[in-house]
């Protein structure tokens, strides 16, 4: 799981992943979690106590809040059986597609940006209800509502991703196939250039009609 402390804590959801994480696997299974955090220092004090909190009490949980590279990022994804995010609210959700793309499974919640491509034959997406945001949560509270992830399911869905292999491997390369052939330049070449024609076309017109 990876995310910026400067785009909202409670938007991330930081806390839902180790949550699930510690009911999915209570005892002393030889699996870890890799929480990869950027953002300066100074942001969410209390959501970084929890989380460094959390790392004290079980070594299985390492917290990595130091720059890497482009290439180390994608390395550390190479090097995962898993990515996961436990999301309140996404725009696109990069670091799940770029997971998809390296062919890994993906665990997150089904709401927002990443429902374009996370499915149950892509992954394993998450249930959620609506709720209002909280006074502080994000910028803007007053009559929004985002996802709050159904951390139970999570915990049983990374369970059953750990114990089965095959259905681990299946999803992941349906999930790759799915981004590469989308998501692939090509692809998104060809759209892009087919939304161009059409904003031309409509410039065109409103230049007849003047």
């Amino acid at each position: 799981f990876s995310f910026d402390y400067n785009s909202w804590p409670s938007r991330k959801n930081p806390i839902g992943v180790l949550e699930a994480f510690a009911k999915a696997f209570p005892g002393n299974e030889d699996v870890g979690l890799i929480i990869k955090s950027t953002g300066a220092p100074e942001h969410s004090p209390q959501t970084r106590a929890l989380v460094a909190a959390a790392a004290a009490r079980d070594s299985r949980i390492r917290v990595i809040d130091s720059t890497l590279t482009r290439a180390e990022i994608l390395s550390l994804i190479k090097q995962s059986d898993c990515y996961v995010s436990l999301h309140r609210a996404e725009g696109f959700g990069l670091g799940m597609a770029e997971a998809m793309a390296l062919e890994k499974p993906v665990v997150g919640t089904n709401f927002s940006g990443n429902t374009d491509f996370l499915t149950d034959e892509t992954g394993f997406p998450i249930s959620y209800t609506l709720r209002a945001l909280m006074d502080g949560e994000y910028t803007f509270t007053d009559h929004q509502s985002w996802a709050e992830p159904n951390v139970m399911e999570a915990a049983e869905v990374l369970q059953k991703v750990y114990r089965d292999p095959e259905l681990r491997r299946m999803r992941a390369a349906a999930g790759r196939t799915f981004i590469s052939t989308q998501f692939g330049p090509e692809n998104i070449g060809r759209l892009a250039t087919n939304r161009l024609r059409q904003v031309l076309a409509m410039l065109e017109n409103v230049a007849k009609s003047v």
